[in-house]
This record gives C-alpha cells, sequence and structure tokens, in this order.
C-alpha cells in the first residue's frame, strides 16, 4: 500500500498525462519521457527498459532491437509445432508390403524414408537458423 501512495506522489509530481500497458508490462508516459517496464531475463523482476543492467542481479539489458535480416529464435510453442509437422516412417509396415509384393514395395518404402528424412532435416535447420526479422 506504501508503494502504491509513494507511486501515485511520484506520477503527480512528474506530470504523468497517461499510464497504459503496451506490450510490455507498462508505460508511463511523462511529458517527454517514456519508461517502459521489462523482466529481467536472469532473475525475472520487473526493471526499466532504458536500464543497462539489472539492478537486483546485475545480469546486462540487451537495449539494442533486432535489425531486418537478423535471426531470432522462434518461442517454444513455435518449435512444438514444427516438430509435430515431422514426419514418422513405419519400417514394419512397408517391411510386410515388400514381403506381399515380392520385394517392389522396398523402392516405395526407399522412396518414403528419404523423404520423410528431408523434411525432418528441413524442420531442424529451420529451428536452428530461427526466423529472420522483417
Amino acid at each position: 500500500m506504501l508503494y502504491l501512495r509513494k507511486l501515485s506522489q511520484f506520477l503527480l509530481r512528474k506530470n504523468v498525462r497517461h499510464l497504459a500497458p503496451a506490450g510490455v508490462h507498462g508505460v508511463i508516459v511523462l511529458e517527454r519521457e517514456i519508461m517502459a517496464l521489462i523482466n529481467c531475463h536472469e532473475c525475472k523482476k520487473e526493471i526499466s527498459g532504458s536500464a543497462s543492467s539489472c539492478p537486483g542481479c546485475g545480469a546486462p539489458v540487451s537495449s539494442s532491437k533486432p535489425k531486418k535480416g537478423d535471426a531470432i529464435p522462434y518461442t517454444e510453442q513455435e518449435v512444438a509445432v514444427m516438430l509435430s509437422k515431422k514426419k514418422n516412417t513405419s519400417h514394419l509396415l512397408h517391411l510386410i508390403l515388400s514381403l506381399v509384393t515380392f520385394g517392389f514395395w522396398i523402392i516405395v518404402w526407399f522412396i518414403v524414408a528419404l523423404s520423410n528424412s528431408l523434411e525432418n532435416g528441413r524442420i531442424d535447420s529451420k529451428i536452428t537458423k530461427g526466423r529472420r526479422v522483417k
């Protein structure tokens, strides 16, 4: 409660015109200054976006935004979706079909296995490289 009282007094002294969320935890717009609150990637405490390091743990804050063409990692959810698209080859089914067709199915088995392997390799390299900033 004391924290909120001090915060409101601070805001009144600085002539705050607007207080609203903006993709981060919140943005306080002063006359000509914007203070963004972000989470420290090490200790997860809220810190100012303009800070060069976290006052709690001392971890450096990356102040540079990714430039056009830079690679940024995919989120865990995007990686999970990509991994769910990987294909598996049912070798037992292909072996049975090869026996039933007197070996002719081996060609199809080889093509399917190669195709799945190439597709899975593309997915793995896409996850490793990350996505490009547009």
